[in-house]
């Protein structure tokens, strides 16, 4: 864990203040505030400032996110949700703050019951967060090793939330393909096959990079089981790139165009992963 902000911009860490100045005085007399932890881009040295992106005739502009875990003493609660959104509000009406900012609230329970059971979310940022402030009442623990049923547990619980995702998913894909929404379906159809993929990794491997590009997840599970090699064969590349790009292209590009034929091969395909991922699982869950 790094502790020295050094390696952000000065006008970026006074933003950083900024903001942590308007969590605390939020929450104040409302909640017991813990810890603020600064995590993903900001935290690592891959932070964007500022990228202006031309899209035929659109310039885009991104930036990265402060990403903040705001830990508190008692659990998640209505009034931990309204604290968010209050800080959200403040954050909004200090136009001097330019990044945007992404916010999540959890008790410092939650996190060390997650953190001792090896969830990949939490030990993956705990690699690199950075703590900007901490009332010292509380310590972060690390991963303990689990029995055979806490392991079979959390890869039930992992695979359910997925592959069902991944269902509801399929579903909207379903929707915006019958009122011939075909760019709208494919970026569906990108979330469905993620989703697959994420379950398949959580129940192999407890673990799934932080990437949305189906090149690399699709890599991942090749390299666990051969099965996923025939999924796409090298002469469907041109299909496999449609659906890959779906996921920013399909929802910001004018130059983006996918055939009803094209959606009907990619779902067949994209049916294919959710048998396999099932079979695959089930001889583990």
């Amino acid at each position: 864990m790094k502790k020295s902000l050094s390696h952000i911009p000065e006008n970026k860490q006074e933003e950083l203040k900024k903001v942590i100045e308007i969590i605390r005085k939020v929450t104040k007399n409302n909640i017991s505030l813990e810890m603020i932890i600064l995590f993903w881009s900001y935290a690592r040295w891959d932070f964007v400032e500022k990228d202006l992106v031309q899209e035929w005739n659109n310039t885009l502009e991104y930036k990265s996110d402060f990403d903040l875990l705001i830990v508190t003493k008692k659990p998640n609660s209505e009034k931990n949700i309204t604290i968010l959104w209050k800080i959200s509000e403040q954050i909004n009406k200090d136009k001097t703050i330019s990044s945007p900012v992404s916010l999540l609230i959890e008790d410092i329970y939650h996190i060390n019951d997650r953190l001792e059971e090896n969830r990949y979310f939490y030990l993956d940022i705990k690699k690199e967060w950075i703590i900007l402030y901490d009332s010292l009442k509380y310590k972060l623990k690390w991963a303990r090793e689990l029995t055979k049923q806490e392991q079979d547990t959390i890869k039930k619980e992992d695979y359910d939330m997925w592959f069902s995702s991944a269902n509801e998913f399929f579903i909207d894909y379903g929707n915006a393909f019958e009122r011939w929404s075909y760019k709208i379906a494919v970026f569906y159809l990108h979330q469905t096959t993620e989703r697959y993929i994420t379950a398949f990794l959580l129940v192999k491997t407890w673990y799934k990079p932080k990437s949305h590009d189906l090149e690399v997840l699709y890599k991942n599970i090749i390299q666990i089981d051969n099965s996923f090699d025939n999924w796409f064969w090298e002469k469907e590349n041109k299909y496999f790139e449609l659906l890959r790009k779906a996921y920013v292209d399909a929802r910001y590009s004018k130059g983006y165009k996918i055939t009803k034929e094209e959606l009907e091969f990619l779902e067949k395909k994209v049916l294919a992963l959710k048998q396999l991922v099932e079979q695959l699982c089930k001889l583990d869950i």
